[in-house]
């Protein structure tokens, strides 16, 4: 339970930093908003597979044996290196996409729109992730379909911004 306590901790401190700090800074210093956003999908891209191949080498790095039980220190260390990052970034990319919601749709509510379009898709993933990607591939092949969409997406996203007028 502390374990879990930690590293829910070291997430929404990291959530906190990323909508507050990097979002504060970022957000109303750019005028695209698309170009900050693909910006933190590809810094994504690049933190998420270094987090999952760190999470396997941890105890290495720490000098811990598989058969000791880590100290708090210790988790809040690990935590802090694997997911302050992920989550600063995610919690960027929420706040960018909120506004470009609100530029999109300026009579809606563009930060309930965002809460739900993130229900819906986390709901999605999560059943998605559950039931079928975690059954059958390795968390490399997982983070490998994911960076495959997320490329995609950022290959879309850069051309909806170069040409807008050709992709709406």
């Amino acid at each position: 339970e502390l374990s879990m306590g930690i590293i829910m901790a070291v997430w929404l401190i990291g959530g906190a930093a990323g909508s507050l700090i990097l979002a504060g800074i970022f957000v109303n210093m750019i005028d695209k908003p698309e170009k900050l956003f693909a910006i933190g999908l590809y810094l994504l891209s690049l933190i998420a597979p270094a987090a999952i191949f760190l999470s396997r080498i941890e105890r290495i790095i720490l000098r811990v044996p598989i058969y000791e039980m880590m100290w708090p220190l210790q988790i809040i260390y690990i935590c802090s290196i694997l997911l302050l990052p992920v989550s600063c970034v995610l919690s960027l990319c929420f706040i960018i996409c909120s506004r470009m919601l609100s530029e999109a749709y300026p009579e809606e509510n563009a930060p309930g729109l965002a809460y739900v379009l993130e229900a819906l898709g986390a709901a999605a993933a999560g059943a998605l992730f559950t039931f079928v990607l975690v059954r059958y591939f390795s968390s490399f092949i997982i983070i490998s379909f994911l960076l495959f969409i997320n490329f995609l997406f950022l290959i879309w996203l850069f051309a909806a911004t170069a040409w807008p007028d050709r992709l709406h």
